[in-house]
C-alpha cells in the first residue's frame, strides 16, 4: 500500500497530498482497508485507467473501487487499449512461451538482423 501511496503522490502531486495527506494520516488508513481485498492486478489496473484518462485531479475512493473492479471501458463499451495491454501483461507471465517457440524466434532475429547488416554494407 505504502507503494501505490507514493505513486498517487508522484502522480498527482500536492492535489493527492492535500486531499488525502501523507501515510500518517487516516485518508492512508481508510484507502487501505477499502483496496485490502483488491489484488495488486486490479489496483493496478485502476491506476492504469487513471493515467489512460489523464485525470488531472485525484479520484475519489468510490471511483478507483470500481475502476479497481472490473474492466476499463470506454463510452460505447469497448475494452480500452490500456486494459487489453495490462490484461496481456499478466497473461504473459501466467502461460509461458514454449522453448521451440523461443528458439524460432531468435533465429528469426538472427535472420532479420543479418539482412540488416547486408542491406547497410
Amino acid at each position: 500500500m505504502l507503494r501505490f501511496w507514493r505513486r498517487m503522490t508522484e502522480s498527482y502531486g500536492a492535489s493527492w497530498v492535500r486531499q488525502f495527506g501523507d501515510v500518517s494520516g487516516e485518508a492512508y488508513k481508510t484507502w487501505s482497508a477499502a483496496l485490502s481485498g483488491y489484488s495488486e492486478h486490479q489496483i493496478g489496473n485502476a491506476f492504469h485507467s487513471l493515467l489512460e484518462e489523464g485525470a488531472e485531479m485525484p479520484p475519489t475512493l468510490g471511483k478507483f473501487i470500481k475502476l479497481a473492479k472490473g474492466l476499463n471501458r470506454n463510452t460505447e463499451g469497448m475494452i480500452t487499449k490500456g486494459a487489453a495491454i495490462e490484461s496481456h501483461k499478466y497473461l504473459q507471465r501466467a502461460l509461458p512461451v514454449p522453448p521451440e517457440v523461443t528458439e524460432r524466434r531468435r533465429e528469426l532475429a538472427r535472420e532479420n538482423l543479418s539482412k540488416l547488416i547486408a542491406s547497410l554494407a
